[in-house]
C-alpha cells in the first residue's frame, strides 16, 4: 500500500469541490454550505502560500497514486505552536489504513517542518471511526468532541 500526502494544486479543484459539496460529509466537518468554484480557487491559492504565511494548509491524500481524500491543518498559531487538523477519506478507501497513514504523515510533517507541538481535532461523537483513528494516533479526549495531540 502506498499512501502519501501532497500539497493541493489547481488540478485538484474539482476533487475538492466534490468532497466539500457532498452534503453527507457536512455532519462531520466545519463546512455546512456549498463551496463555490471561486472560493475553492481562492482556498487553493491561499494553501499554496504555506501555513507559515497563512493559517491553513490543505493536502491531498493519495492511495496508490489515486486521490483518496483530504487532510487539513487550520487555525494555525505560530506563537503557540498550535493547529487544528481535519481529515476526510473517500468511502471506497476507508478500512484500508489510508486515514491512519495520512495522519501519521501529517504528524511527521508538523514535527519536522512546522514545529507544531499541539494539534487539536473536533470530532462528532457519532463518528466512531474518526475517533478511533485519532485515539490510535495518540490524541486524547479533553472534553466533549475535542481531541488533542501534544508532542513531548
Amino acid at each position: 500500500m502506498s499512501v502519501k500526502i501532497r500539497e493541493i494544486d489547481h488540478e485538484d479543484l474539482n476533487f475538492m469541490l466534490k468532497i466539500e459539496n457532498d452534503k453527507s460529509n457536512w455532519k462531520y466537518g466545519i463546512n455546512k454550505s456549498e463551496l463555490s468554484f471561486e472560493d475553492a480557487l481562492n482556498y487553493v491559492k491561499q494553501s499554496k502560500l504555506m501555513i507559515l504565511n497563512n493559517d491553513n494548509q490543505r493536502f491531498v491524500i493519495e492511495y496508490n497514486n489515486i486521490k483518496a481524500g483530504l487532510i487539513d491543518l487550520y487555525d494555525y498559531q505560530f506563537q503557540n505552536s498550535f493547529a487544528k487538523v481535519g481529515i476526510i477519506v473517500l468511502k471506497k478507501f476507508r478500512g484500508k489504513g489510508v486515514g491512519d497513514k495520512s495522519l501519521k504523515l501529517l504528524l511527521e510533517f508538523c514535527k519536522n517542518y512546522l514545529n507544531i507541538n499541539y494539534l487539536e481535532s473536533e470530532i462528532e461523537k457519532s463518528n466512531q471511526s474518526s475517533i478511533n483513528l485519532f485515539v490510535n494516533n495518540n490524541f486524547k479526549n479533553i472534553s466533549g468532541n475535542k481531541y488533542v495531540h501534544q508532542a513531548i
